[in-house]
């Protein structure tokens, strides 16, 4: 789980990163599937997305030498990499996303703004947890 000290820090590397971000598949109902982010040191990670049952998970890789390798630097929350392209993934439906510290943050949040829905999306090689609420 992020904490509050740390969330301002992990957001703005995340929409750094957005910026240069590209969702390169596609599902049949416009859904992203896989964006590739930019990284620190001129690395570029693959974020694969799963939906399943309501829920979303991610798989993000390192992509940047000849064998992709796990991102799983931050065992505790999901990298930054992960939340960019959760952030253009939203983008791509037209939806903002708005990044909190831990469930009951995102829980109350989404109840102040109509139309605010709670979201979280899950490390597949973790398990690790982060949430958000999109608009």
């Amino acid at each position: 789980m992020c904490n509050k000290e740390n969330l301002p820090n992990r957001v703005v590397k995340a929409n750094a990163a957005k910026l240069f971000a590209k969702v390169v598949q596609t599902d049949e109902n416009g859904n992203a599937l896989i964006v590739i982010v930019p990284g620190t040191e001129g690395k570029r990670y693959r974020v694969s997305f799963i939906r399943a049952q309501g829920l979303l998970y991610a798989v993000c890789d390192n992509i940047s030498g000849d064998v992709p390798v796990q991102c799983i630097s931050h065992a505790r929350v999901p990298c930054y990499h992960t939340m960019a392209a959760v952030q253009v993934a939203a983008e791509l439906k037209h939806r903002t996303v708005i990044w909190c510290a831990n469930e009951a943050d995102a829980l109350n949040l989404s109840n102040l703004y109509v139309g605010g829905t709670l979201f979280s999306v899950t490390m597949v090689a973790t398990g690790s947890k982060m949430f958000g609420v999109q608009f």
